[in-house]
């Protein structure tokens, strides 16, 4: 009898997983002759990874009680999304991979999972601890759709056959076109890509970038299909998704073959010691956004479904701490918050710190922008010392600054009333020394022109001070008036210095 009902079991699972349209097609022996002819990353009927590749290194974490919020993290709902104008650059993060890209006039919808599993089946599998930002039926006209690879968390079949009529292209790494092709989608709009090929559609040059990972939505055919990341360059801009991947030199080699990458959406989550070469832990991230030289990094592969045992709030405060240590510029807007490129410096609210104590009777608006001052004063407290001049250090060289009259500068006035504020301040692009302030300070953040003596508040929490010339969005906090070019060069330009700031008399 145990015999029969273990026969049973198998061939139910087999059927399942040959039949049930959610697994999805496997490539035939046409599709992969081409494959193994059209790159040498396929053989011995699967593709490989660029390096010694293990699925499993090590022992897996011990389960953080926090895995998953106690509560569904709220998010911004989008309904009517209108396009970007050429020249413009927005990136709207909804959790997880999934990111609408707006690349001049052109929507590209990267890694769109929307389900409340990421699973082949609605009763099992990780469930989604977030609200859903952009449902199927919002979605706008998408000129360009992405998927990484095939998991269960990136190509999502109902999404697919829900949204696919709004959809003009498909890029995608070889093999995934035969799963999509299995659910309907035409021919004529896929696009699957080996390492390194690009195609040009509508203004945007699409590449995709070697990653180290694996695939497989039927167990029994492992890395049938190919995986990667995608590099997306118009006139104007230029943007690095990463798709999910262990942490090796590839970034390095994007900066070689396409220099500077203003946006990179890094792979920063669902990390683990027992995996560690299929995902970056978030000081990887960072280190990968280096090795890219990307001017900004926004991290993701979090905030919608727990597959590790990490808290689910520790990918963004490792990235932040790690981002802030290296000066990296860091973006980590709430899920469904639109971020313009040229503002892009302002969306660095550490929002998920709302989440984490599930005892906390605090509430901040789900809304709230990335400008918003959680600090709460009373009115005594935020009148005492107004009055009192603020005095700068540098190194044991006092000078002469005048202040400016705003909210950022009050902030920090109040937060040296009880003593000196000694920052480690270390050279940054050859023009500027940055430090941390150690806490965030309101502020009110605009395009701004930099010249020598400038003193800006940068992401809330980190204050430089220039030698040289910028462009950027920042708060404005004041200017060293009694030093010229010359003096702020030999003060500030040969070597990392202290800075402490104190309220005089």
């Amino acid at each position: 009898m145990v015999i029969v009902i273990i026969a049973v079991v198998i061939a139910i699972a087999f059927l399942f997983l040959k039949f049930y349209p959610t697994v999805g097609r496997t490539p035939g022996k046409a599709e992969r002759e081409s494959y193994a002819v059209r790159t040498t990353s396929y053989y011995d009927g699967q593709f490989h990874n660029e390096n010694d590749f293990s699925v499993m290194t090590g022992t897996q974490a011990e389960k953080s009680d926090m895995s998953v919020p106690r509560e569904t993290i709220p998010t911004e709902k989008l309904e009517n999304v209108g396009r970007a104008a050429e020249g413009e650059l927005r990136v709207t993060w909804l959790g997880h991979s999934s990111s609408l890209i707006q690349l001049g006039e052109q929507n590209i919808l990267i890694d769109p999972v929307m389900g409340k599993r990421s699973s082949p089946v609605s009763f099992a599998g990780p469930k989604r601890f977030s609200e859903v930002a952009l449902s199927a039926e919002n979605v706008p006209e998408i000129d360009v759709l992405f998927i990484s690879h095939d998991h269960y968390d990136h190509l999502d079949y109902d999404v697919i056959r829900a949204i696919d009529g709004r959809v003009d292209h498909y890029i995608v790494p070889l093999g995934v076109e035969v799963i999509l092709k299995g659910w309907g989608v035409e021919e004529a709009k896929l696009h699957p890509l080996a390492w390194w090929e690009s195609l040009e559609l509508k203004g945007v040059t699409y590449t995709l970038i070697p990653a180290q990972h694996y695939t497989g939505r039927n167990p029994l055919k492992a890395n049938a299909a190919l995986w990667g990341g995608l590099y997306m360059q118009d006139a104007a801009h230029s943007v690095y998704y990463t798709g999910d991947t262990g942490y090796y030199d590839v970034f390095a080699r994007v900066f070689e073959r396409f220099g500077e990458t203003d946006l990179m959406l890094a792979d920063a989550g669902q990390y683990d010691p027992a995996w560690a070469q299929t995902h970056m832990f978030p000081e990887e991230a960072v280190q990968a956004a280096l090795d890219a030289h990307a001017k900004v990094l926004l991290p993701v592969h979090w905030g919608a479904y727990s597959l590790s045992n990490h808290a689910w709030y520790d990918p963004p405060e490792r990235v932040a701490a790690a981002a802030e240590a290296a000066g990296l510029s860091l973006a980590t807007p709430r899920i469904g918050q639109t971020a313009d490129y040229e503002e892009i410096g302002s969306f660095n609210e550490h929002w998920w710190e709302q989440y984490k104590d599930p005892d906390s009777t605090d509430e901040l608006p789900v809304n709230a922008g990335p400008s918003s001052d959680t600090t709460l004063q009373t009115e005594e407290q935020e009148t005492e010392g107004m009055g009192q001049e603020l005095k700068l250090m540098i190194g044991d060289q006092e000078v002469s600054v005048v202040w400016e009259d705003n909210e950022s500068v009050d902030a920090l006035r109040e937060l040296v009333r009880s003593g000196p504020l000694t920052i480690s301040m270390s050279m940054y692009g050859g023009f500027e020394q940055v430090g941390s302030i150690g806490q965030s300070l309101p502020r009110n953040d605009v395009q701004t022109v930099t010249e020598e003596g400038d003193i800006v508040l940068y992401s809330g929490s980190q204050i430089v001070i220039f030698y040289g010339s910028n462009s950027w969005a920042y708060t404005r906090l004041g200017r060293i008036a009694d030093q010229d070019a010359a003096g702020m060069a030999e003060l500030l330009g040969n070597g990392n210095v202290t800075v402490t700031i104190t309220l005089g008399s």
